[in-house]
């Protein structure tokens, strides 16, 4: 790893002596990283910083004397050059907003991990001389967030049930910021099978996509106990309707800016919303079983993918449910769609049946079985693959229109 002259300044402010503890051991890890010093409450934290003038401040919301906002309000104008990042177990609007307007530059939910930590650092604009390169300091954290659709033209294949253990995978892996969008509008399981409940959802955010803002976006998602946060489909069929292509992407574009990962399940119609969200993703995971007419959809699908201009990298194979006594083995499946194979799946039908019924991801219900340890690595290999193909932009829906006159063509 290769380090910069700079070296940043810290000044951590949090009542947790505990956590500063932590905080500590964390930045001593790293030689461009300085702990000038810790604070505990409001008026020890403006008067440490006017006498030390540390390049950033890592600022607890709620503190003894006021709050964390009380206090960046201030030192943004004692200390215009001071980066300051907020932290909260929080992270609803009520915490967020006052946050972000206070000066706060950047905010970390606890708890949080070395990556998300060393990358709060790297974001500030006034630290990016300091310390190494972030992509050095952890080369597979993407640069922005990267939307991941999950996919299938054949109904039944366990779309969902692949897109919420990859979300819930990559979350345990990199302890990042991660989404997950349940975009099957009219029927979404998402909720039920991750035993989730809001009176909020996608259908809420469409209907204000004009205010759309990370606070916005912190009051209609859930948090999973994993970590992901959920962004439910509607609660009525009949609102899916209201949910359409520009709101999608307007909500995925958000998304992208607060979340590191956004994996999105989609319905398995080609509708126009659905086509926003592959047209988006960095990488579309086509989820196939071996049964001859899942593959066969997933062949035809490709077909469409060529007449939409995806570049060959951005489809990625992932066989679920995969037993030795089918007709198709995995082999021959991945040679006869000509699709890289991420991973396959094995078929494991009452534990996956026990985890559904329950509420209960895979990848936690049972963590060391086969299955699991199969999504995991495939979950390694999607990110793998995105920061291989970095240099591949995501397409808008906005930008080829043509491209939706000869997809139109191609349905007629």
């Amino acid at each position: 790893m290769s380090h910069k002259n700079t070296v940043l300044r810290v000044l951590v402010v949090d009542d947790d002596r505990g956590f500063r503890d932590q905080i500590r051991n964390l930045l001593d890890l790293e030689d461009w990283v300085e702990l000038v010093s810790m604070a505990g409450d409001v008026d020890e934290a403006v008067s440490m910083a006017c006498r030390l003038e540390p390049d950033v401040v890592l600022l607890d919301y709620y503190l003894p004397g006021g709050t964390g906002a009380q206090v960046a309000e201030q030192l943004s104008g004692l200390l215009p050059n001071t980066g300051i990042v907020m932290m909260s177990v929080e992270s609803g609007a009520d915490v967020m907003r006052p946050a972000l307007r206070s000066g706060a530059r950047d905010f970390l939910q606890k708890p949080f991990g070395p990556t998300e930590l060393y990358a709060a650092l790297q974001r500030l604009p006034s630290t990016a001389s300091a310390g190494p390169d972030y992509k050095e300091i952890n080369s597979l954290r993407p640069e922005g967030g990267e939307i991941v659709a999950v996919h299938s033209p054949k109904g039944g294949c366990g779309v969902t049930s692949v897109a919420i253990n990859l979300a819930v995978a990559k979350r345990q892996e990199t302890q990042g910021r991660v989404a997950l969008v349940d975009l099957s509008l009219a029927y979404g399981d998402v909720g039920l099978m991750m035993d989730l409940a809001s009176s909020t959802n996608i259908y809420d955010l469409s209907q204000r996509v004009e205010d759309l803002d990370v606070g916005l976006l912190s009051d209609v998602m859930v948090a999973h106990t994993s970590g992901v946060k959920v962004l439910l489909a509607p609660a009525q069929p009949q609102q899916a309707e209201a949910v359409g292509p520009t709101q999608v992407r307007r909500i995925l574009t958000e998304l992208s800016n607060a979340f590191d990962y956004v994996f999105v399940d989609t319905s398995h119609d080609l509708s126009e919303t659905v086509l926003v969200a592959l047209d988006m993703a960095r990488t579309v995971v086509l989820v196939s079983t071996q049964e001859v007419p899942a593959v066969r959809d997933v062949k035809l699908f490709t077909e469409v993918a060529k007449l939409l201009e995806y570049p060959e990298h951005k489809l990625q194979l992932v066989l679920n449910r995969v037993n030795s006594y089918a007709v198709l083995a995995p082999k021959n499946i991945q040679q006869r769609l000509g699709l890289t194979l991420l991973g396959s799946v094995p078929e494991d039908l009452k534990a996956f049946a026990e985890a559904s019924n329950r509420g209960v991801p895979m990848v936690i219900h049972q963590r060391g079985s086969a299955a699991t340890r199969e999504l995991r690595r495939i979950a390694s290999t999607v990110r793998a693959q995105q920061f291989a193909n970095e240099d591949q932009v995501p397409v808008d829906a906005t930008q080829k229109p043509a491209r939706r006159r000869l997809f139109a063509r191609a349905k007629a």
